[in-house]
């Protein structure tokens, strides 16, 4: 799930909180990504906050060329259940989870 910087909060709650991931992907133009928009972010901000408000600006990403067995162990030695992955240029590629990685 994504939205953009200007997106009120309340627009994109329910979609958070059914979501697997438990956040939402602040994107630019482009797909550029510039954020992650988390559900503890959204605790005690007025629904009409725009994102832009609230996100965690930078989030941490993965190349697509990462080996599943490298992209793995990140996962585990940082004890995380998902990655976001961007190109060298920041452009949104998608998220990957742990359970898809499998564990051979």
């Amino acid at each position: 799930m994504t939205c953009s910087l200007d997106t009120p909060i309340g627009a994109v709650a329910g979609s958070i909180d059914a979501s697997p991931y438990g956040f939402a992907l602040v994107v630019g133009p482009g797909r550029t990504l510039l954020g992650r928009l988390r559900r503890s972010n959204l605790v005690a901000a007025d629904p009409q906050t725009h994102a832009e408000d609230v996100m965690d600006p930078g989030p941490s990403t993965v190349r697509a060329d990462l080996s599943v067995d490298e992209l793995r162990q990140r996962l585990d030695k940082r004890d995380l259940k998902t990655a976001v992955v961007s190109t060298p240029e920041g452009k949104l590629i998608g998220v990957v989870t742990r359970a898809a990685l499998g564990s051979a």
